[in-house]
């Protein structure tokens, strides 16, 4: 026990840096800026427990900018897959993957592809300077977890958005505009391929969250 404390004390003084983010430097100046803020409400959890991160996505109002700045609508395909959890271990930050979050289910795919208005569907998300979008990442559930099994008490971990490069995204409230899906929908825009030329939108990483197993 008493070796576990000094580890722990000495981790607090001096902790290992989280894992490198996409920064901000990859941003295309043309392009909207959208940034990332993971909280979480406490900083243990039980082993059987369930926990959750919110995600906060805020289109930030333009620096000195002349004129007001345009809404934007963009897809949060890419957002889902670019999530990280890293478990401590033998003085290293280890990447953690469980069968849960590396399953990928079936999918029917011999059916066309269909044509979905961007404003009336709930994957794509509109927002004007200064507003944010939320939502819940789920670490641990009922029946779902992102905790290996061979974790113990005392083991921690941290959260982080990695950082992504949207699929599609566009100026305005998206009314009248249409994209092709596959057939399952829960994919990347097909067409248009090249998001009709607009400049990559580059989302950088987010601050790092922090926590514990614990008794329970």
């Amino acid at each position: 026990m008493a070796n576990e404390r000094e580890e722990e004390w000495r981790r607090e003084l001096n902790p290992p840096p989280p894992p490198p983010p996409i920064s901000p430097s990859p941003r295309v100046s043309e392009a909207p800026a959208l940034t990332v803020t993971l909280e979480i409400d406490r900083s243990h959890m039980t082993l059987n427990g369930e926990l959750s991160v919110t995600s906060r996505v805020t289109y930030e109002k333009p620096v000195g900018a002349t004129k007001e700045a345009k809404p934007i609508i963009f897809h949060i395909y890419e957002f889902r897959y670019s999530y990280r959890i890293y478990c401590h271990r033998e003085g290293k930050w280890k990447r953690c993957e469980t069968e849960d979050t590396t399953s990928t289910g079936f999918r029917l795919v011999d059916l066309p592809d269909k044509k979905i208005k961007v404003n009336q569907d709930k994957d794509f998300v509109s927002l004007r300077p200064g507003e944010s979008w939320t939502e819940q990442n789920t670490v641990q559930q009922r029946n779902w977890t992102w905790i290996p099994d061979d974790s113990v008490v005392g083991d921690t971990f941290r959260f982080v958005f990695k950082g992504a490069t949207l699929d599609w995204w566009d100026w305005g409230d998206g009314a009248g505009t249409e994209v092709t899906l596959p057939c399952f929908h829960w994919a990347r825009v097909i067409e248009p391929a090249d998001n009709d030329g607009r400049p990559e939108l580059v989302v950088p990483g987010s601050n790092t969250v922090e926590f514990s197993i614990a008794e329970g």
